[in-house]
C-alpha cells in the first residue's frame, strides 16, 4: 500500500500577534518535532487567531500555526485536513484551540446555513468545562452574546445556537 505524499513545513506566523518575542517566558521547543500538513488557503485559521485576539485570548505561536493548519481549505472550499491529530502534554493550551475553533465556527464561518459543531469528551466534566469556558467568553462580550438565540447546559448536554443557525453541542461520547 502506497502512503500519500505529505508536505512537511515549518509554518511561519503571518500575524504579529503570534510572535515568539511577545511570549518571553516560552521555553522548550516552539515548533512541532513532527509536522505533516498539506498546503491550502489558511484564511479561516487566520480569522480564528484574530477572533481569539478580539476576545482577549491571544494564541501562542504554536497555537496560531495549529489553527491555520487545522482550518486550511482547498480551492473547492472543502477542508484540506478532514482529520487532525495533535499530541501535546498537559496544561499547554490545547483546550484554547478547541474553544477558538468553536467560536469561529459559531460566529465567523457560519454563512447562511450555520456550522454544526459537536464537542465530545469521555467524561461530562470535561465537556461541561469546555462549554462553560466557551460561554464565559461569549457572555462577557455583548457583540457575541446578542447573536446567541439559545444556550443550555443541563442533563449531561450543552448547546449554544446563534441567530444564523450555527450550533455547538457539548456531549459525552456515550450520549
Amino acid at each position: 500500500m502506497r502512503r500519500p505524499e505529505t508536505v512537511t513545513t515549518q509554518t511561519v506566523s503571518r500575524d504579529s500577534d503570534a510572535s515568539v518575542s511577545e511570549w518571553p517566558r516560552l521555553t522548550g521547543r516552539q515548533e512541532p518535532h513532527f509536522l505533516s500538513e498539506w498546503p491550502g488557503d489558511d484564511a479561516d485559521g487566520v480569522k480564528a487567531v484574530e477572533l481569539g485576539r478580539r476576545v482577549g485570548k491571544r494564541s501562542m505561536p504554536w497555537q496560531a500555526s495549529m489553527l491555520r493548519a487545522w482550518m486550511r481549505r482547498r480551492p473547492d472550499g472543502l477542508w484540506v485536513h478532514r482529520n487532525c491529530v495533535t499530541i501535546i502534554s498537559r496544561q499547554n493550551g490545547k483546550t484554547l484551540l478547541v474553544i477558538l475553533r468553536i467560536l469561529v465556527g459559531l460566529f465567523v464561518l457560519n454563512g447562511r446555513r450555520g456550522e454544526r459543531i459537536v464537542y465530545s469528551a469521555q467524561r461530562w466534566a470535561t465537556s461541561e468545562d469546555v462549554y462553560k469556558r466557551t460561554w464565559a467568553i461569549i457572555e462577557a462580550r455583548a457583540w457575541l452574546r446578542r447573536r446567541v438565540v439559545t444556550h443550555t447546559c443541563s442533563g449531561g448536554r450543552g448547546l449554544i445556537e446563534t441567530d444564523r443557525g450555527a450550533r455547538a453541542a457539548f456531549v459525552t461520547r456515550s450520549a
